[in-house]
């Protein structure tokens, strides 16, 4: 929808604009007989004059070397307000739903790496975080921690495979929990690993024949995976 075109008037001269136009709020005028009227004092359009009896919102210009007032349709602007505020909303209510869209699809796929991780991850396992005190710097949540951190994997079990060697309740990346303290889930609620380092890790742990995984209920390990 088009915006309402503006036209203007302009004072006859020596004359002055009543005071009515340097009060704030909208001022609304008429059109009779070709003119612009507002109150006792009427203005004579520069070029295209709306039809008689339309109502008209007018503000003051100040023209170079005259005083002059700027109009427009009412109804168009009210109209056209009315066409704007719906639009906003619906881009809004678009907004929403994708941004709803995003955060479902979001959340089906962490579901399914979840899903697909206690399949075929032969130890169990759960998730964490490494926390780095970050103060109030740029990247930081204001709580001292850092918005860019990761959900690590963490062994609920023992593991060696090769020269990579888990304790219980460390995680696969490092066995640095950070420099002040780590968090690890519990195996009923974890999170979706998001380290790259981990996930690596996991892949290759998998299929790798070498892996010993030590039960907490076992004395013995349970030697390589399948």
């Amino acid at each position: 929808m088009k915006e309402p075109d503006e036209h203007t008037a302009c004072l006859r001269a020596g004359e002055m604009p009543t005071p009515q136009l340097f009060h704030s709020g909208k001022k609304i005028g008429i059109v009779e007989n070709g003119k612009v009227v507002l109150g006792s004092q009427s203005f004579r359009p520069e070029g295209h004059v709306p039809p008689d009896g339309t109502e008209v919102i007018i503000r003051l210009l100040n023209g170079p070397g005259a005083v002059r007032i700027a109009f427009e349709s009412k109804a168009e602007r009210e109209a056209y307000d009315a066409w704007l505020n719906a639009e906003w909303e619906r881009r809004r209510r678009e907004e929403q739903a994708e941004r709803e869209r995003r955060i479902e699809e979001a959340s089906i796929e962490r579901e399914r790496i979840v899903a697909d991780l206690n399949e075929r991850v032969p130890f169990r396992w759960t998730t964490g975080i490494r926390v780095v005190l970050s103060g109030v710097l740029e990247h930081s949540h204001l709580t001292g921690t850092n918005r860019r951190s990761v959900n690590h994997i963490a062994t609920l079990e023992d593991i060696e495979c090769g020269r990579l060697r888990r304790k219980a309740q460390e995680f696969l990346c490092s066995t640095d929990p950070g420099r002040m303290w780590g968090h690890v889930d519990d195996e009923e609620r974890k999170g979706c690993p998001t380290c790259p380092k981990c996930m690596e890790i996991v892949e290759r742990l998998i299929m790798n024949p070498k892996l010993v995984v030590h039960r907490k209920d076992e004395d013995e390990p349970a030697g390589p995976a399948p």
